[in-house]
């Protein structure tokens, strides 16, 4: 008797929730419409809404579910991250998906073709509004961002690319909550240029935690941790314009909380 074995798929999105009832089917639907095929795990923080109940028949299709408390995002893609199988890794938020059916295998083929070895892919990402009208556009080319690295992340993080090989040893510090993706990487962007492929392309949700106002503070915070951990020496005027920043959330914290 023949047997075969499936072969391993070359991509593993993982995709983290929490009450993301209005967003959830439109990010599954766009990953498990890719011509190229990724194994997809879906994480979710014990959701209050029907999240889960939106997400438990695409089990039906390969989807694969995780649910049970977390510690945030970054904890969420850790689980995901030890099931994950493919050659790559990818992170979406609940409300991320792709701008077309071929951005996995244009990814692919992009990463197939590259002359020189990376271990991180990012693409370009629309930021789209509730309307889904397109209010930003973010990303670019490494040479035009990698002075940012010793400041802040120098490219949206969402849906970009990660030999699972770099999971091996460490994983991200649940005690961030926004900039673990930062300090994730900014070992590796130090040494080894990421590779930018401005033909992959991801929507992304308007009012994620990196934007909103009301968690800018923390960001900083978490910004000078990264900075820390690193001993990352950054321009004296970075540092003024950061301590500056943090100051005027504290006092605008402060209003609101008043209010």
């Amino acid at each position: 008797m023949n047997t075969t074995t499936s072969p391993l798929p070359f991509f593993t999105v993982i995709i983290a929730t929490y009450n993301a009832e209005a967003t959830v089917v439109k990010s599954l639907e766009s990953v498990l419409t890719q011509t190229e095929r990724p194994q997809i795990i879906l994480v979710d923080g014990l959701s209050k809404d029907r999240t889960m109940a939106l997400a438990q028949p695409f089990e039906a299709q390969g989807v694969e579910l995780i649910c049970e408390r977390d510690e945030g995002v970054y904890d969420a893609w850790n689980k995901g991250i030890v099931k994950a199988t493919g050659e790559w890794v990818i992170f979406l938020g609940a409300d991320d998906y792709y701008d077309s059916p071929t951005c996995l295998a244009t990814l692919r083929a992009k990463l197939t073709a590259a002359e020189t070895r990376s271990d991180v892919a990012y693409g370009r990402v629309k930021v789209i509004d509730a309307d889904g009208t397109i209010v930003a556009e973010e990303n670019r080319p490494w040479e035009e961002v990698r002075a940012q690295l010793p400041v802040n992340m120098p490219f949206t993080h969402v849906g970009t690319a990660h030999r699972r090989t770099m999971f091996a040893h460490r994983k991200f510090n649940p005690a961030f909550r926004i900039a673990g993706d930062y300090h994730f990487l900014y070992p590796s962007l130090i040494k080894q240029s990421p590779l930018f492929i401005p033909d992959y392309v991801i929507h992304m949700g308007a009012g994620g935690l990196s934007t909103n106002p009301r968690t800018r503070r923390r960001l900083i915070r978490e910004i000078k941790a990264v900075q820390s951990d690193y001993s990352i020496n950054i321009p004296l005027r970075h540092k003024v314009w950061l301590d500056a920043k943090y100051a005027y959330y504290s006092v605008r914290e402060r209003l609101e909380s008043k209010k």
